[in-house]
């Protein structure tokens, strides 16, 4: 399932991960029970002893890691817990400025490449890090723009765009299609050197 919203629902959200893994440990004894995902995405232990437990999920390798919880089950009573995940697509990459020296913590965009024109609002943003690397997901299975300043902004706010691998028109910018669980690697691109930088902004 995914947590996000936006358009992706319509073909990804409240997808069952139908016969996927489900295990639960007692904490007391470290004894573990198994079940698996039925077709309506509900899972269920029954005649559980009262105490802690530590629930996980055996989530396949193109899934976003759902790390496991630790819940308490009352005496003749009931826990519900609800598990969430996405598609771990993802893009990494580097800014850096004319001289080749990385970027501190500047905001980098990502934009559905058929939004890419018009868009006002970055589907997914991260600030870089402080030397100017970026990892960016988690992304559904799609077509994307990534870049600095390339959301549509009005007035005062609108700034010079560069677009991967370096470019200031969109229609030169590279299309990247992220498969399920993708990890695109690589995407290094430098800003127009005319774009005054502003970290962070």
């Amino acid at each position: 399932m995914s947590p996000y919203g936006g358009p992706e629902e319509k073909l990804f959200s409240m997808r069952p991960l139908v016969g996927t893994a489900v295990r639960l440990r007692r904490v007391e004894d470290a004894s573990e029970q198994m079940t698996q995902v039925e077709h309506d995405g509900n899972f269920t232990f029954e005649n559980l002893a009262s105490g802690k437990y530590q629930l996980s999920v055996d989530l396949p390798p193109l899934m976003k890691p759902w790390e496991s919880r630790e819940l308490t089950i009352p005496a003749k009573g009931c826990s519900e817990v609800s598990v969430r995940t996405a598609f771990n697509g993802r893009l990494t990459g580097k800014v850096t400025d004319k001289t080749g020296a990385g970027i501190p913590y500047i905001d980098v965009e990502v934009v559905r490449a058929s939004e890419a024109e018009n868009a006002e609002r970055a589907f997914r943003w991260i600030n870089a890090n402080k030397d100017g690397t970026f990892e960016i997901g988690t992304l559904p299975p799609d077509e994307y723009v990534v870049g600095v300043n390339i959301v549509k902004y009005g007035g005062a706010r609108e700034k010079p765009k560069t677009f991967y691998p370096g470019v200031a028109d969109v229609r030169e910018a590279k299309r990247i299609r992220v498969r399920e669980g993708q990890l695109i690697e690589g995407l290094n691109f430098r800003l127009d050197p005319k774009m005054p930088v502003h970290p962070g902004s």
